[in-house]
């Protein structure tokens, strides 16, 4: 369900859109990278959207029911940050988009203020640390709980028992996770644990993603094999054949299948060139091709209901689907859940508009167009062509002006 906020005009609505039971969020954006911003709910059994305006400097203001206390996402073009919402809360919000985490603030919400520094603390320090590798589990749990000192000294600042509660629950579970996967760890030879460590710093500081892209097949090849060589020099003074030829092992398949990635990306069709056919079921079962809608622009969406980043991008889809309706233009989502409940339950659900096709999971479309993240989108032109094959999201500043350009 899709919640938008409308200025109160009617008179006789004044009294209601005057509620003061309602919560309300305002604020001011310095930069923003579209017109609207949202607010998402994520612990509520049904999930709801709130959205507003931003006007030309930066303002905006909203106001909402809630009946209980809850997170929710802030969504503002690419990025989003949490936040927590009381019922009646009066929040003002501040945001600078150059530096989004680091910038955001709120006045007249404690648990929001601190879930914003929490999250920034827990991205600066490092789990994956020497004594995580290294050290036994005393030294490496003594760390971790000055860790959980420091982020339930702050947490107690805040006057609400309810998020203090909920917060205590999800630092433990967090801090949890590390110290047993340290555990887990503490036992093996040192040298072994040397080369774990050596390993995070190597592929901490390469990226083989942006390699990927970056670099010809010849140079990607040589890239590839000076990544193994590295990582086989960290295994020199490692006396456990068994480790190693494990280790190898891994390796060589982590790496074959970046390899297969790259043959892949080589291969698909570049701007300009014919788009490669496929074929999938719509909610009815009727089989629907690519090319049935040859003579239409074609925005491609390639996503699944498991997906976040998707998830997000919805409201915007809906809105860029409403602002081209009378335009020949076709906008084509093409899932690859595995499940195919959990997809026609959500184009349901959400009421997605558009053509919406089941892929079952990675499949040729993944294959032909050397998909391997989510979301991704791809631009057709009326004449079959490839225009983009990863065309801008529904959320950015771009996309409606490449979309008019190619009507």
């Amino acid at each position: 369900m899709k919640y938008k906020y409308i200025p109160c005009l009617i008179i006789f609505l004044v009294s209601s859109c005057l509620n003061t039971n309602k919560t309300k969020i305002s604020g001011n954006i310095s930069n923003p990278k579209e017109d609207i911003i949202s607010f998402s709910s994520i612990d509520l059994k049904e999930e709801i959207t709130f959205k507003t305006s931003i006007d030309s400097k930066g303002y905006f203001q909203l106001s909402f029911n809630i009946d209980t206390p809850s997170y929710f996402n802030v969504l503002h073009g690419n990025e989003s940050s949490k936040m927590f919402i009381n019922p009646n809360d009066n929040i003002k919000l501040r945001l600078n988009t150059n530096e989004f985490d680091e910038s955001i603030s709120y006045s007249g919400s404690e648990a929001s203020n601190f879930l914003c520094e929490k999250y920034l603390l827990i991205e600066n320090y490092n789990f994956y640390n020497e004594n995580y590798f290294l050290q036994d589990s005393i030294k490496y749990i003594e760390s971790t709980n000055k860790f959980r000192k420091l982020l339930r000294k702050k947490l107690n600042s805040v006057n609400n028992e309810d998020f203090i509660l909920k917060e205590e629950t999800s630092i433990n579970e967090l801090l949890d996770y590390y110290l047993n996967k340290q555990k887990e760890i503490s036992n093996l030879p040192f040298e072994q644990k040397k080369f774990l460590l050596n390993e995070y710093n190597f592929k901490s500081n390469i990226n083989i993603f942006d390699s990927l892209y970056s670099l010809d097949l010849k140079n990607f090849n040589e890239f590839t094999n000076n990544y193994f060589l590295t990582l086989n020099s960290y295994l020199e003074d490692i006396k456990d054949y068994e480790f190693i030829n494990s280790k190898i092992s891994e390796i060589n398949k982590y790496l074959s299948s970046w390899k297969e990635r790259k043959v892949q990306l080589e291969g698909i069709p570049k701007e300009g060139e014919d788009f490669i056919d496929f074929t999938y079921p719509d909610i009815n079962n009727n089989l629907i091709s690519l090319s049935d809608f040859k003579g239409e622009l074609v925005y491609i969406d390639v996503w699944a209901s498991w997906c976040g980043p998707c998830k997000k991008e919805i409201p915007s889809l809906k809105k860029l689907e409403n602002d081209f309706k009378d335009e020949n233009l076709t906008f084509l989502s093409i899932s690859v859940d595995e499940n195919k409940e959990d997809w026609t339950s959500m184009v349901i659900k959400k009421k997605l508009g558009g053509i919406q096709l089941w892929a079952n999971g990675w499949s040729e479309i993944t294959d032909y167009y050397a998909i391997f993240s989510i979301p991704r989108f791809i631009l057709i032109s009326k004449e079959g062509k490839i225009i983009s094959n990863n065309a801008p999201r529904p959320s950015s500043n771009e996309i409606k002006e490449l979309l008019m350009k190619n009507i």
